[in-house]
């Protein structure tokens, strides 16, 4: 029964970080990196300070 539970939470935090990273313009895969331990900080890390393609697009239109 835990097993089904942790499934179930990883499924979940997966699907919401997919969404997160969809919507700022990354491709969806970077939702599952996240749910890799270790990896996870590398792609925060990388998520904080790299310029996010929606904002490149917006200054893109605002040229």
């Amino acid at each position: 029964m835990p097993y089904i539970a942790v499934a179930l939470s990883l499924a979940f935090w997966g699907y919401i970080w997919t969404r997160i990273f969809e919507k700022v313009g990354y491709t969806r895969w970077w939702g599952l990196v996240m749910l890799v331990p270790v990896l996870n900080l590398v792609a925060l890390v990388v998520f904080a300070f790299s310029v996010w393609p929606i904002e490149a697009e917006l200054r893109r239109l605002r040229n």
